[in-house]
């Protein structure tokens, strides 16, 4: 961190000061609730913004599990999960918190000081992701990030509006990837649709090259 230049009027921070860590309220009963929305790390997925999926269970169904609130960043803290990058934002949930699995922290920003996006992105930086890695602790396979080596991470902190310009930048980027898989999968659809057609025939070619031609004209 101190060999890179960084703005000077940029600030470089522990992670911990610039987040709030989610904690279940003492109060809070889920019996209260006929379903609660849990989040496996199946459902985590890699390096992408945000997901809005979870599997609903009972209060009976939950026997453990990490409390989370919507708008939190999910961080998975188990390999290889972490060192792939498995991370994300659940934004809509039909109760005002969720269960995830037991192998993710759940983060916010500090209003005022950070951006919850701008921490997304920067926990993508492979220098960010090494640096943590390399302070995972127990055995070969089931290694955990330690939420203390998190907290004591060191990052860069530009002014609050410029954190949200950087994210901004990423998060119009994600849009488009996500545009184009969408176009890709509808293509992918299209050959294996006109694959079945074409050579069964039960469509022709002829004229899907006549009218072809008559577009590029």
């Amino acid at each position: 961190m101190n060999s890179i230049n960084f703005p000077e009027h940029w600030k470089i921070a522990r992670f911990g000061d610039v987040t709030t860590f989610t904690k279940k309220p003492r109060s809070l009963q889920y019996s209260k609730y006929d379903e609660i929305p849990f989040v496996p790390m199946e459902l985590i997925p890699i390096a992408k913004l945000s997901s809005e999926e979870f599997i609903p269970k009972t209060n009976d169904e939950l026997k453990n599990g990490t409390y989370f609130e919507p708008g939190d960043i999910l961080l998975s803290k188990i390999t290889p999960s972490f060192e792939n990058g498995k991370q994300c934002i659940i934004n809509d949930l039909p109760t005002p918190f969720g269960i995830a699995t037991t192998e993710v922290i759940p983060f916010h920003e500090v209003v005022g000081v950070s951006d919850k996006f701008y921490l997304f992105y920067y926990l993508l930086l492979p220098n960010a992701r090494t640096s943590l890695a390399g302070k995972m602790q127990g055995t070969i396979g089931r290694q955990r990030l330690n939420k203390e080596a998190l907290v004591n991470l060191e990052i860069p902190v530009p002014p609050l509006p410029e954190q949200r310009a950087i994210a901004s930048i990423f998060q119009a980027i994600d849009e488009k990837m996500a545009s184009l898989e969408q176009e890709a999968q509808h293509i992918d659809e299209l050959f294996h649709a006109m694959l079945d057609e074409l050579m069964t025939g039960k469509r022709s070619a002829i004229p899907l090259i006549e009218s072809s031609k008559l577009s590029c004209k």
